[in-house]
Protein backbone atom coordinates (compact mmCIF):
# COMPACT_ATOMS: atom_id res chain seq x y z
CA UNK A 1 0.00 0.00 0.00
CA UNK A 2 2.82 2.32 0.26
CA UNK A 3 4.69 2.37 -2.61
CA UNK A 4 1.00 2.79 -4.35
CA UNK A 5 0.62 6.03 -2.36
CA UNK A 6 3.46 7.09 -3.56
CA UNK A 7 3.35 6.26 -7.10
CA UNK A 8 0.25 8.05 -6.73
CA UNK A 9 1.60 11.39 -4.82
CA UNK A 10 4.46 11.29 -8.13
CA UNK A 11 1.69 10.36 -10.31
CA UNK A 12 0.12 13.90 -9.53
CA UNK A 13 3.09 15.76 -8.81
CA UNK A 14 4.44 14.81 -12.49
CA UNK A 15 0.78 16.31 -13.74
CA UNK A 16 1.04 19.45 -11.53
CA UNK A 17 4.34 20.32 -12.41
CA UNK A 18 3.85 19.72 -16.16
CA UNK A 19 0.40 21.77 -16.12
CA UNK A 20 2.58 24.85 -14.34
CA UNK A 21 5.44 24.68 -16.52
CA UNK A 22 3.32 24.22 -20.18
CA UNK A 23 1.99 27.79 -19.33
CA UNK A 24 6.08 29.14 -18.69
CA UNK A 25 7.49 27.77 -21.52
CA UNK A 26 6.60 27.91 -24.99
CA UNK A 27 5.55 24.46 -27.04
CA UNK A 28 5.07 24.14 -30.85
CA UNK A 29 1.44 23.11 -32.45
CA UNK A 30 3.38 20.09 -34.62
CA UNK A 31 0.57 17.85 -35.96
CA UNK A 32 -2.27 18.88 -33.82
CA UNK A 33 -3.88 20.35 -37.03
CA UNK A 34 -3.24 17.39 -39.26
CA UNK A 35 -4.42 14.84 -36.48
CA UNK A 36 -7.76 16.77 -36.43
CA UNK A 37 -7.65 16.93 -40.10
CA UNK A 38 -7.73 12.92 -40.57
CA UNK A 39 -10.50 12.72 -37.59
CA UNK A 40 -12.66 14.48 -39.60
CA UNK A 41 -11.41 12.30 -42.70
CA UNK A 42 -12.39 9.34 -41.29
CA UNK A 43 -15.40 10.80 -39.26
CA UNK A 44 -16.80 11.60 -42.91
CA UNK A 45 -16.80 7.80 -43.76
CA UNK A 46 -13.40 7.46 -45.82
CA UNK A 47 -10.57 4.36 -45.10
CA UNK A 48 -6.94 5.58 -44.16
CA UNK A 49 -4.05 4.15 -46.66
CA UNK A 50 -7.27 3.31 -49.03
CA UNK A 51 -8.65 6.75 -49.55
CA UNK A 52 -6.02 9.17 -48.19
CA UNK A 53 -2.71 8.65 -47.30
CA UNK A 54 -1.89 8.57 -43.45
CA UNK A 55 2.34 8.79 -42.09
CA UNK A 56 1.91 6.48 -38.88
CA UNK A 57 1.15 2.82 -38.41
CA UNK A 58 -2.86 2.11 -37.63
CA UNK A 59 -2.48 1.63 -33.84
CA UNK A 60 -0.93 5.02 -33.94
CA UNK A 61 -3.16 6.67 -36.32
CA UNK A 62 -6.36 5.29 -34.30
CA UNK A 63 -4.81 6.39 -31.28
CA UNK A 64 -4.81 10.27 -33.01
CA UNK A 65 -7.94 9.22 -34.18
CA UNK A 66 -9.68 8.29 -30.75
CA UNK A 67 -8.27 11.57 -29.20
CA UNK A 68 -9.08 13.80 -31.89
CA UNK A 69 -12.64 12.71 -31.90
CA UNK A 70 -13.41 13.14 -28.21
CA UNK A 71 -15.77 16.15 -27.95
CA UNK A 72 -14.77 19.05 -26.40
CA UNK A 73 -12.29 21.84 -27.03
CA UNK A 74 -9.35 20.38 -28.84
CA UNK A 75 -6.94 21.70 -26.20
CA UNK A 76 -8.56 21.01 -23.48
CA UNK A 77 -8.94 17.38 -24.91
CA UNK A 78 -5.28 16.65 -25.47
CA UNK A 79 -4.20 18.54 -21.94
CA UNK A 80 -6.72 15.77 -20.65
CA UNK A 81 -4.93 13.00 -22.42
CA UNK A 82 -2.12 13.66 -21.86
CA UNK A 83 -2.51 14.29 -18.04
CA UNK A 84 -3.77 10.83 -17.86
CA UNK A 85 -0.58 9.35 -19.90
CA UNK A 86 2.08 11.56 -18.52
CA UNK A 87 0.37 10.24 -14.99
CA UNK A 88 0.33 6.63 -15.69
CA UNK A 89 4.04 6.74 -16.63
CA UNK A 90 4.80 8.56 -13.68
CA UNK A 91 3.31 6.45 -11.61
CA UNK A 92 4.83 3.07 -13.20
CA UNK A 93 8.35 4.95 -13.43
CA UNK A 94 8.35 5.57 -9.25
CA UNK A 95 7.49 2.32 -8.85
CA UNK A 96 10.08 0.66 -11.17
CA UNK A 97 12.48 2.55 -8.98
CA UNK A 98 11.59 1.82 -6.28
CA UNK A 99 11.35 -1.97 -6.66
CA UNK A 100 15.22 -1.33 -8.04
CA UNK A 101 15.87 -0.03 -4.79
CA UNK A 102 17.16 3.26 -6.41
CA UNK A 103 18.28 6.61 -4.43
CA UNK A 104 15.67 9.31 -3.91
CA UNK A 105 17.77 11.65 -5.91
CA UNK A 106 17.40 8.65 -8.89
CA UNK A 107 13.62 8.70 -8.27
CA UNK A 108 13.07 12.31 -8.65
CA UNK A 109 15.72 12.63 -11.64
CA UNK A 110 13.35 9.87 -13.60
CA UNK A 111 10.56 11.22 -12.57
CA UNK A 112 11.65 14.97 -13.88
CA UNK A 113 12.72 13.37 -17.07
CA UNK A 114 9.16 11.80 -17.82
CA UNK A 115 7.59 14.88 -16.88
CA UNK A 116 9.89 16.78 -19.73
CA UNK A 117 8.60 14.48 -22.50
CA UNK A 118 5.13 16.61 -22.96
CA UNK A 119 7.15 20.10 -22.33
CA UNK A 120 9.23 19.06 -25.51
CA UNK A 121 6.34 17.39 -27.75
CA UNK A 122 3.63 18.41 -29.58
CA UNK A 123 0.25 18.03 -28.24
CA UNK A 124 -1.03 15.53 -30.51
CA UNK A 125 2.43 14.05 -30.80
CA UNK A 126 2.75 13.83 -27.04
CA UNK A 127 0.19 11.67 -26.54
CA UNK A 128 0.47 9.59 -29.39
CA UNK A 129 3.75 9.45 -30.11
CA UNK A 130 6.07 10.53 -26.87
CA UNK A 131 4.04 10.23 -23.46
CA UNK A 132 1.83 7.33 -24.55
CA UNK A 133 4.91 5.08 -24.75
CA UNK A 134 6.71 6.15 -22.31
CA UNK A 135 3.56 5.33 -20.17
CA UNK A 136 3.76 1.94 -22.12
CA UNK A 137 7.01 1.01 -21.69
CA UNK A 138 7.68 2.31 -18.26
CA UNK A 139 4.11 -0.47 -17.42
CA UNK A 140 5.99 -3.22 -18.89
CA UNK A 141 9.58 -2.67 -16.99
CA UNK A 142 6.88 -3.14 -14.14
CA UNK A 143 5.46 -5.91 -15.46
CA UNK A 144 8.52 -7.92 -16.04
CA UNK A 145 10.27 -6.87 -12.57
CA UNK A 146 7.14 -8.44 -10.89
CA UNK A 147 7.54 -11.34 -13.26
CA UNK A 148 3.37 -10.76 -14.92
CA UNK A 149 4.55 -11.27 -18.74
CA UNK A 150 1.03 -11.51 -20.01
CA UNK A 151 1.27 -7.99 -18.90
CA UNK A 152 4.61 -7.61 -20.07
CA UNK A 153 4.22 -8.51 -23.19
CA UNK A 154 0.80 -6.90 -23.41
CA UNK A 155 2.31 -3.39 -23.00
CA UNK A 156 5.24 -3.98 -25.52
CA UNK A 157 3.07 -5.12 -28.57
CA UNK A 158 0.96 -1.82 -27.61
CA UNK A 159 4.29 0.04 -27.64
CA UNK A 160 5.24 -1.87 -30.73
CA UNK A 161 1.92 -1.38 -32.66
CA UNK A 162 2.09 2.57 -32.12
CA UNK A 163 5.81 2.92 -32.57
CA UNK A 164 7.14 0.19 -34.27
CA UNK A 165 10.64 0.65 -32.87
CA UNK A 166 9.65 -1.43 -29.43
CA UNK A 167 10.00 -4.12 -31.96
CA UNK A 168 13.72 -4.03 -31.15
CA UNK A 169 13.08 -4.43 -27.27
CA UNK A 170 11.56 -7.88 -28.11
CA UNK A 171 14.87 -10.11 -28.16
CA UNK A 172 15.55 -8.96 -24.64
CA UNK A 173 12.53 -9.61 -22.90
CA UNK A 174 12.45 -12.90 -24.72
CA UNK A 175 15.46 -13.59 -22.40
CA UNK A 176 14.41 -12.29 -19.91
CA UNK A 177 11.03 -14.36 -19.54
CA UNK A 178 13.24 -17.60 -20.62
CA UNK A 179 15.52 -16.67 -18.09
CA UNK A 180 12.61 -16.23 -15.28
CA UNK A 181 10.29 -19.20 -16.55
CA UNK A 182 11.68 -21.64 -19.49
CA UNK A 183 12.94 -20.89 -23.02
CA UNK A 184 9.22 -22.79 -24.72
CA UNK A 185 7.30 -20.39 -22.71
CA UNK A 186 8.70 -17.55 -23.75
CA UNK A 187 9.03 -17.73 -27.32
CA UNK A 188 5.16 -19.24 -27.46
CA UNK A 189 4.86 -15.55 -26.00
CA UNK A 190 7.25 -13.67 -28.45
CA UNK A 191 5.44 -15.17 -31.37
CA UNK A 192 2.53 -14.34 -29.90
CA UNK A 193 3.26 -10.16 -29.22
CA UNK A 194 4.79 -10.58 -32.96
CA UNK A 195 1.38 -11.96 -33.87
CA UNK A 196 -0.63 -9.18 -32.37
CA UNK A 197 1.98 -6.56 -33.59
CA UNK A 198 1.34 -7.91 -37.36
CA UNK A 199 -2.78 -7.81 -36.94
CA UNK A 200 -2.69 -4.66 -36.76
CA UNK A 201 -1.77 -4.23 -40.11
CA UNK A 202 -3.54 -7.10 -41.64
CA UNK A 203 -6.81 -5.19 -42.17
CA UNK A 204 -5.20 -2.46 -44.33
CA UNK A 205 -2.71 -4.68 -46.21
CA UNK A 206 -6.25 -6.33 -47.31
CA UNK A 207 -8.51 -3.24 -47.83
CA UNK A 208 -5.40 -0.84 -49.03
CA UNK A 209 -2.58 -2.65 -50.27
CA UNK A 210 -1.10 0.63 -52.28
CA UNK A 211 -1.62 2.40 -49.32
CA UNK A 212 0.57 0.21 -46.79
CA UNK A 213 3.10 0.16 -49.86
CA UNK A 214 3.41 3.93 -49.79
CA UNK A 215 3.55 3.87 -45.97
CA UNK A 216 6.74 1.32 -46.11
CA UNK A 217 8.01 3.29 -49.40
CA UNK A 218 7.79 6.59 -47.28
CA UNK A 219 9.56 5.32 -44.62
CA UNK A 220 12.38 3.44 -46.16
CA UNK A 221 13.21 6.08 -48.85
CA UNK A 222 12.68 8.75 -46.59
CA UNK A 223 15.68 10.93 -46.51
CA UNK A 224 18.17 11.27 -43.56
CA UNK A 225 15.57 13.38 -40.99
CA UNK A 226 17.36 16.89 -40.07
CA UNK A 227 16.81 15.59 -36.54
CA UNK A 228 18.41 12.65 -36.45
CA UNK A 229 21.88 12.38 -34.57
CA UNK A 230 23.19 11.26 -38.40
CA UNK A 231 22.42 14.34 -39.74
CA UNK A 232 23.22 16.05 -36.16
CA UNK A 233 27.18 14.50 -36.98
CA UNK A 234 27.18 15.91 -40.81
CA UNK A 235 26.10 19.37 -39.33
CA UNK A 236 28.96 20.12 -36.61
CA UNK A 237 31.61 18.19 -39.19
CA UNK A 238 30.08 20.65 -41.58
CA UNK A 239 29.93 18.13 -44.30
CA UNK A 240 28.14 18.41 -47.55
CA UNK A 241 24.69 17.69 -47.96
CA UNK A 242 21.55 18.63 -49.84
CA UNK A 243 18.52 20.06 -47.89
CA UNK A 244 15.13 18.31 -49.43
CA UNK A 245 11.62 18.42 -47.96
CA UNK A 246 9.39 15.63 -48.70
CA UNK A 247 6.02 13.61 -47.04
CA UNK A 248 7.55 13.79 -43.46
CA UNK A 249 9.61 16.19 -42.96
CA UNK A 250 12.89 17.43 -44.01
CA UNK A 251 16.02 15.94 -44.70
CA UNK A 252 18.85 15.52 -45.86
CA UNK A 253 20.39 14.00 -49.55
CA UNK A 254 24.02 13.37 -51.45
CA UNK A 255 26.73 10.74 -50.87
CA UNK A 256 27.69 11.14 -46.69
CA UNK A 257 23.89 11.46 -46.03
CA UNK A 258 23.33 8.39 -48.32
CA UNK A 259 25.72 6.62 -46.56
CA UNK A 260 24.73 7.16 -43.03
CA UNK A 261 21.30 6.48 -43.65
CA UNK A 262 22.58 3.09 -44.83
CA UNK A 263 24.96 2.35 -42.28
CA UNK A 264 23.12 3.03 -39.37
CA UNK A 265 20.21 0.07 -39.73
CA UNK A 266 23.51 -2.16 -40.19
CA UNK A 267 24.86 -0.07 -37.13
CA UNK A 268 21.82 -0.46 -35.25
CA UNK A 269 21.51 -4.29 -35.78
CA UNK A 270 24.96 -5.01 -34.59
CA UNK A 271 24.40 -3.21 -31.63
CA UNK A 272 21.13 -5.25 -30.85
CA UNK A 273 22.69 -8.69 -31.49
CA UNK A 274 25.58 -7.49 -29.07
CA UNK A 275 23.26 -6.21 -26.38
CA UNK A 276 21.24 -9.90 -26.76
CA UNK A 277 24.33 -12.19 -26.92
CA UNK A 278 25.77 -10.45 -23.49
CA UNK A 279 22.36 -10.28 -21.79
CA UNK A 280 21.75 -13.86 -22.43
CA UNK A 281 25.34 -14.69 -21.46
CA UNK A 282 24.99 -12.51 -18.07
CA UNK A 283 23.43 -14.01 -14.75
CA UNK A 284 19.40 -13.14 -14.45
CA UNK A 285 18.94 -10.05 -12.19
CA UNK A 286 17.04 -6.94 -12.12
CA UNK A 287 19.50 -4.58 -12.93
CA UNK A 288 20.31 -6.28 -15.78
CA UNK A 289 17.40 -6.37 -17.28
CA UNK A 290 16.71 -2.91 -17.41
CA UNK A 291 20.51 -2.06 -17.87
CA UNK A 292 20.07 -4.24 -21.51
CA UNK A 293 16.23 -2.92 -22.34
CA UNK A 294 18.02 0.74 -21.72
CA UNK A 295 20.74 -0.14 -23.75
CA UNK A 296 18.66 -1.34 -26.39
CA UNK A 297 16.38 2.16 -26.50
CA UNK A 298 19.56 4.24 -26.23
CA UNK A 299 20.86 1.86 -29.16
CA UNK A 300 17.97 2.91 -31.19
CA UNK A 301 18.19 6.37 -30.46
CA UNK A 302 22.04 6.49 -31.29
CA UNK A 303 21.83 4.72 -34.46
CA UNK A 304 18.59 4.61 -35.68
CA UNK A 305 18.45 6.43 -38.90
CA UNK A 306 14.78 7.68 -38.80
CA UNK A 307 14.40 8.65 -34.79
CA UNK A 308 14.15 12.13 -34.25
CA UNK A 309 14.31 14.50 -31.41
CA UNK A 310 10.51 13.62 -30.51
CA UNK A 311 9.94 10.14 -31.93
CA UNK A 312 12.83 8.98 -29.48
CA UNK A 313 11.50 10.25 -26.13
CA UNK A 314 10.10 7.40 -25.08
CA UNK A 315 13.60 5.62 -24.72
CA UNK A 316 13.73 7.72 -21.26
CA UNK A 317 12.30 5.36 -18.53
CA UNK A 318 14.63 2.55 -18.99
CA UNK A 319 17.55 4.91 -19.69
CA UNK A 320 16.64 6.83 -16.16
CA UNK A 321 16.14 3.96 -13.94
CA UNK A 322 19.40 1.89 -15.39
CA UNK A 323 20.42 0.77 -11.74
CA UNK A 324 24.10 1.57 -10.55
CA UNK A 325 26.68 4.04 -10.91
CA UNK A 326 27.47 3.97 -14.25
CA UNK A 327 23.29 3.95 -14.70
CA UNK A 328 23.63 7.56 -12.58
CA UNK A 329 26.12 8.50 -15.45
CA UNK A 330 23.52 7.28 -17.80
CA UNK A 331 20.26 9.40 -16.71
CA UNK A 332 22.37 12.49 -16.25
CA UNK A 333 23.44 12.01 -19.92
CA UNK A 334 20.25 11.79 -21.10
CA UNK A 335 18.79 14.50 -18.62
CA UNK A 336 21.55 17.11 -19.98
CA UNK A 337 20.63 15.83 -23.86
CA UNK A 338 16.98 16.57 -23.37
CA UNK A 339 17.09 20.34 -22.94
CA UNK A 340 19.15 20.65 -25.67
CA UNK A 341 17.35 19.14 -27.71
CA UNK A 342 14.44 21.42 -26.30
CA UNK A 343 16.22 25.00 -27.46
CA UNK A 344 16.79 23.36 -31.29
CA UNK A 345 15.50 25.99 -33.71
CA UNK A 346 12.54 25.55 -35.17
CA UNK A 347 13.67 25.85 -38.85
CA UNK A 348 16.95 23.98 -38.24
CA UNK A 349 18.10 24.59 -42.58
CA UNK A 350 18.25 28.06 -42.58
CA UNK A 351 19.83 28.45 -39.07
CA UNK A 352 22.11 26.19 -39.15
CA UNK A 353 25.03 28.37 -40.43
CA UNK A 354 24.49 30.93 -36.96
CA UNK A 355 23.00 28.52 -34.62
CA UNK A 356 26.57 26.69 -32.40
CA UNK A 357 27.40 23.25 -32.66
CA UNK A 358 27.00 22.92 -29.39
CA UNK A 359 23.00 22.86 -29.70
CA UNK A 360 23.53 20.10 -32.64
CA UNK A 361 26.33 18.11 -31.21
CA UNK A 362 25.26 18.62 -27.13
CA UNK A 363 22.51 16.02 -27.46
CA UNK A 364 24.82 13.55 -29.55
CA UNK A 365 27.48 13.76 -27.33
CA UNK A 366 25.24 13.50 -24.28
CA UNK A 367 23.41 10.08 -25.98
CA UNK A 368 26.35 8.29 -26.74
CA UNK A 369 27.97 9.05 -23.53
CA UNK A 370 24.53 7.47 -22.28
CA UNK A 371 24.70 4.39 -24.61
CA UNK A 372 28.29 3.56 -23.50
CA UNK A 373 26.95 3.95 -19.67
CA UNK A 374 24.06 1.57 -20.33
CA UNK A 375 26.36 -0.84 -22.61
CA UNK A 376 28.77 -1.02 -19.76
CA UNK A 377 25.79 -1.96 -17.36
CA UNK A 378 25.03 -4.78 -19.41
CA UNK A 379 28.57 -5.73 -19.17
CA UNK A 380 28.81 -5.81 -15.78
CA UNK A 381 27.01 -8.26 -13.60
CA UNK A 382 25.62 -5.71 -11.18
CA UNK A 383 24.36 -7.49 -7.99
CA UNK A 384 20.47 -7.69 -8.21
CA UNK A 385 17.71 -8.04 -5.01
CA UNK A 386 16.72 -11.80 -4.51
CA UNK A 387 15.29 -13.36 -7.20
CA UNK A 388 11.89 -14.10 -8.01
CA UNK A 389 9.96 -16.75 -7.52
CA UNK A 390 9.49 -18.45 -11.25
CA UNK A 391 6.46 -17.29 -13.18
CA UNK A 392 3.90 -19.63 -14.50
CA UNK A 393 1.09 -18.49 -16.57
Amino acid sequence: MRIRRQSTMAAAVAVVAWLVARHLIPTHAGDAVESRHVARLIGAGLVPYRDFDVHLPPLATAMSWLIASIPGPAGTVDTVATAIALGVGAAATWAVAHHLTLSHWRRVLALALVTSVPLILSSSDAVAGGVLLTAVLACSLLAALQGRFIWMWGSLAVAAGIGVAPLLVFPVAAVWHGARTDRAHAIRALVVALGAVVATFVPFIVVAPAGMWHLAQVQLTRPLPVESIGAELIRVAHLPFRPVVRTGGAGMEGTIPTLIGVASPGALLLAILAIVALTVRMRPSDHGMVGAVGATLLAIAVFGAVVTTGNGLWLIPAAALIPGRLGAVCAIAVAVAMPVARVMPTDVMEQSASHPALAFGGRTIALLLAMAAAAAVVLTKAPSRSAKPPYRA
